[in-house]
């Protein structure tokens, strides 16, 4: 009797597995998230990274490449933010959109160069004083150094004799 009653057990998980899904419920249709990812120019950036984030289970993102500055992830209904990084650019999230069952949504992201922006303007500092010093320690420095080592002058007073 133990043994039929495994083998009735093994059937029924292996009819439930084999229908992918559980107490007769009909299987959801996945959804489609695509797009392009460019940068200023509105030209397309290749081997853009895209994470697809489920607003409601943030533990568990989809990855995808956008190789040729297109990408297309397919996702279970539900509403996602999708994060875009690449390399020069800076990092951008996108706002919450929803995917239906079977639908298609399409996001186009803009990436920004880090060189442009708020964050160019320390970059460009820094280039500018690392400039500066470099004059300084090639130019200015040895003719001053040479000057401060010349030998010194002195003068001896003349005895006075009676």
């Amino acid at each position: 009797m133990c043994f039929g009653m495994r083998l009735v057990f093994v059937l029924l998980s292996g009819f439930v597995w084999a229908s992918g899904t559980s107490a007769g419920q009909p299987a959801v249709s996945p959804g489609e998230l695509i797009g392009s990812v460019t940068n200023a120019r509105a030209e397309k950036i290749t081997h853009a990274q895209v994470i697809a984030v489920d607003v409601k289970n943030p533990a568990k993102p989809i990855t995808a490449r956008a190789a040729d500055g297109f990408f297309s992830i397919r996702v279970p209904p539900g509403y996602y933010s999708l994060e875009v990084s690449a390399p020069n650019y800076q990092s951008t999230r996108s706002k919450t959109v929803r995917v239906a069952p079977s639908s298609t949504m399409i996001v186009d992201i803009n990436l920004r160069d880090q060189t442009s922006g708020v964050g160019a303007v320390p970059v460009a500092l820094w280039t500018v004083c690392g400039l500066l010093l470099t004059i300084i320690v090639q130019l200015i420095l040895p003719p001053l150094a040479s000057w401060w080592n010349r030998p010194q002058l002195t003068f001896e007073a003349e005895p006075r004799g009676p």
